[in-house]
């Protein structure tokens, strides 16, 4: 599982603007020795954010500082996302590794499973790693876990480089998957420099590409093909990430169901909104956000989990405060990857309509990670969106005329591609005696789908990427 996220700092918000391809401006590092635009800034960026490296002090990252060989089994133990817990209470193997040091169950680990080895009668911990020390940790590492390995995008040979033929023997295999893969390349006068000490910036970005690698983007699985033949799509989201969602999912898996988005805010874990209730005069119905303990136990696997912003502001008070504005969003979607594994490509806008404004949509749009944005207002129909970041339902799950969409939407035939979208919160199942509805619904949706081959269930990630190409985000 990943570990958490605090409210992240909104400098290292960057990272997921890098993750997502957003046209956004890069914000101001949160180091004060490293330079906007070095080449190593937004690699320095991210991999602060994925909480893979952090700075030596609180406001310095130390690039120019050499790379120890404890700080890279951390690093590694980070990106496997190894339970160090489990090894806190290992007795040190090696004489040079003290008990309770910041390393120590990192050295464990890693030599445990085999991604790193002594040297002689002990593991060096403060000695500075090599260029080919490091690739061939990660390369152990990713060969043992499976993680971050993307295909080659380049030949097998160091043919190309002035000193490739200074690669250690028991490190080559290694360079040439790092070198393949684009891991690693070689400075300004072709030379990777193998036996050359690593420095914090070069791990960054060594670490930044090879992170990268492994970000997995939801909706990228429908396994829906368009060609061209007309499609039914249906696709339903509840919002706010509170624990009726359970008695949601206990629903969907009776039929197999997993086309749902939930939209949930990762800065309100735990929190209880009693005022929910209140107002439909049902002080029995709760609003309870899950804790991140629940959220990391898995409560969501199997769904599409986007965001929501951290805190369910009115994002329109951000129309003059980018930074804040990331904040809320991209902090919301980087918790979120970490929490599922997957990369966020959109969001549902916390509030109505009144609550956010076209400036508000185009900063969203241009400034942070989302690429598509869903609003509350049902517009009653199966039309596709016209806008991503405008993107509006068909009903909410209370609409009395919920049932009678189903029915036009199984039974008419189209000869163009259209979509069913129902949008809720979990509460109002409760507040309107809906959950006997909302099986219906989808008993009716799925029996449907396996009789006919034109309905397609997809969740709302999905839907996006099956017409990102088609549907612009923004006119």
């Amino acid at each position: 599982m990943f570990k958490r996220f605090l409210k992240p700092v909104t400098a290292l918000l960057a990272a997921a603007l890098i993750l997502a391809g957003s046209a956004g401006i890069f914000a101001a590092s949160a180091y004060t020795d490293v330079a906007a635009g070095a080449w190593y800034e937004n690699a320095v960026e991210y991999v602060s954010a994925r909480k893979l490296m952090s700075g030596v002090t609180p406001t310095g990252f130390a690039p120019k500082t050499e790379l120890s060989r404890a700080m890279t089994v951390l690093i590694l133990a980070k990106e496997a996302r190894a339970d160090l817990s489990a090894y806190a209470d290992a007795a040190p193997a090696f004489p040079d590794v003290e008990a309770g040091r910041w390393y120590t169950a990192a050295v464990a680990w890693a030599t445990g499973c085999g991604v790193a080895a002594g040297t002689g009668g002990g593991f060096a911990p403060g000695r500075s790693v090599t260029r080919q020390e490091l690739v061939l940790m990660m390369y152990r590492a990713a060969r043992i876990f499976g993680f971050a390995d993307a295909p080659a995008t380049g030949p097998d040979t160091l043919d190309g480089f002035r000193d490739g033929d200074a690669v250690a023997s028991w490190a080559l295999e290694a360079v040439k998957w790092a070198v393949s893969r684009g891991y690693i390349s070689g400075d300004t006068n072709s030379r990777l420099n193998p036996r050359g000490v690593a420095t914090r910036a070069e791990a960054a970005q060594i670490f930044y590409r090879f992170d990268r690698a492994a970000t997995v983007y939801a909706g990228g699985d429908s396994g829906v093909v368009r060609d061209g033949t007309p499609k039914k799509y249906f696709t339903i989201c509840f919002d706010d990430g509170i624990t009726q969602d359970e008695k949601i999912i206990e629903i969907f898996k009776k039929y197999n169901f997993t086309a749902c988005t939930f939209y949930i805010n990762t800065g309100l874990c735990g929190v209880s909104w009693p005022g929910v209730g209140l107002q439909y005069n049902r002080p029995d119905v709760t609003h309870v956000r899950f804790t991140m303990d629940r959220l990391e136990g898995g409560v969501y696997d199997g769904y599409d989990v986007e965001v929501h912003t951290l805190e369910h502001l009115s994002l329109k008070n951000y129309d003059n405060d980018i930074p804040a504005l990331r904040e809320q969003i991209d902090g919301d979607a980087v918790n979120i990857y970490n929490i599922t594994g997957r990369f966020p490509v959109g969001m549902a806008w916390p509030g109505g309509p009144t609550e956010y404004t076209d400036t508000t949509v185009k900063l969203a749009a241009g400034n942070t990670c989302v690429n598509y944005a869903r609003g509350i207002d049902s517009n009653g129909s199966f039309a596709l969106p016209e806008e991503f970041m405008y993107w509006q339902p068909t009903c909410s799950i209370t609409d009395p005329n919920v049932m009678f969409y189903l029915q036009k939407f199984v039974t008419e035939t189209y000869d163009h591609d259209v979509l069913f979208f129902v949008w809720g919160h979990g509460y109002e199942l409760d507040v309107h005696d809906k959950y006997g509805l909302l099986d219906e619904l989808i008993r009716g949706v799925t029996e449907a789908a396996e009789d006919d081959a034109s309905i397609a269930l997809v969740t709302n990630a999905q839907f996006y990427q099956l017409f990102k190409d088609e549907i612009p985000s923004l006119k």
